[in-house]
């Protein structure tokens, strides 16, 4: 019975980070560049290869490490400080928050990447 409640929290940590992503808006679609003088028919080829790159960043993997990590965390806290059922109810709510979090620094990464590729194609990015 733990193993299927903790299986059951990871899968929903991760349903519920998976759907946090579905909301959030493209990284790319996040940068700011100065387009004053700028070809903008290639800088958006030049974003979307940038785009492109930062895909490489795997927000679904980072996602489930983090709410496994969470999980597994959460558990052995609750372990210590209460019975099964405490360990089962905090380390399901460590795993959605440590998916979220995983989430997040993907997402970040990921803006990092398609900012650097714009900086090193010689655009201004202002944030």
């Amino acid at each position: 019975m733990r193993s299927l409640m903790l299986c059951v929290s990871v899968l929903y940590g991760g349903l519920l980070a998976g759907c946090a992503t579905a909301l959030l808006d493209k990284a790319a679609d996040q940068v700011i560049v100065d387009t004053r003088g700028l070809d903008l028919e290639e800088y958006q080829r030049d974003l979307s290869e940038c785009d492109a790159l930062a895909q490489q960043v795997d927000i679904s993997k980072r996602t489930l490490g983090g709410a496994i990590a969470g999980v597994v965390t959460g558990g052995v806290v609750g372990a210590i400080l209460g019975n099964s059922d405490t360990a089962q109810e905090i380390g399901g709510t460590a795993g959605v928050v440590g998916g979220v979090k995983g989430n997040l620094q993907a997402r970040k990464e990921q803006q990092k990447v398609i900012k650097r590729c714009l900086q090193g194609r010689g655009y201004r990015v202002l944030n």
